[in-house]
């Protein structure tokens, strides 16, 4: 695992704390912290005792930024085994371990094997960019539908629970209007080259 690499926590009770991130060749882009910190404000509302889904969690950064402002467990999902364990390590580091659970997982197997730990208040998304894009020829066979992961975030019973919410960064202008057939956009916002978005269950929206 890499030292210092200027990552740190922006808020809560272990704000300016630094966490490592895995060495090595890996498609990994933590969230700027502009960016991270303007979402966690956002979401405000949310955070408190809530129990957290990361997706794609890399190094662990946005789930342990949620437990750090508050909320009251988070399972962080990853398949790269350099970064299950900078997540292992950084929870370690913290004393959250008993917080956070930390699940070897390939999203592209969807997301049922995670109702057990459900359901979730909060679901953090931030794939690399590099493995999203349409169906197309010479496209990574690795790459992620990541339209579909949220269809099925919001349809499968027992992920999302009442009044969720799922914030996810994409490629500015990624998804177009009506991308989402179960989720509605409750905020959207750019931040130079990427989007922000936060979405809820249509029928959560308020």
């Amino acid at each position: 695992m890499s030292g210092k690499t200027g990552l740190r926590v922006t808020g809560g009770e272990h704000r300016g704390r630094a966490l490592s991130t895995p060495a090595g060749e890996l498609l990994l882009r933590p969230m700027r912290s502009q960016v991270r910190q303007a979402l966690f404000n956002s979401l405000a509302p949310w955070v408190p005792d809530a129990t957290v889904l990361d997706l794609f969690a890399g190094s662990g950064c946005l789930g342990i930024e949620a437990l750090s402002r508050g909320a009251s467990r988070a399972v962080f999902v990853e398949r790269a085994k350099p970064c299950l364990a900078a997540t292992r390590a950084n929870l370690r580091a913290l004393g959250l371990d008993e917080r956070g659970e930390v699940r070897a997982h390939d999203l592209n197997r969807g997301l049922s094997a995670l109702v057990s730990a459900g359901p979730y208040d909060l679901v953090l998304v931030h794939p690399p960019f590099e493995l999203m894009g349409e169906e197309r020829p010479g496209r990574d066979p690795q790459a992620l539908d990541v339209a579909s992961l949220l269809e099925e975030l919001a349809t499968r019973e027992g992920l999302l629970a009442a009044d969720a919410r799922v914030a996810i960064e994409t490629p500015r202008g990624w998804f177009g209007a009506g991308a989402f057939r179960a989720l509605e956009v409750a905020r959207s916002k750019d931040y130079g080259s990427t989007t922000l978005l936060v979405l809820a269950a249509a029928e959560a929206r308020s």
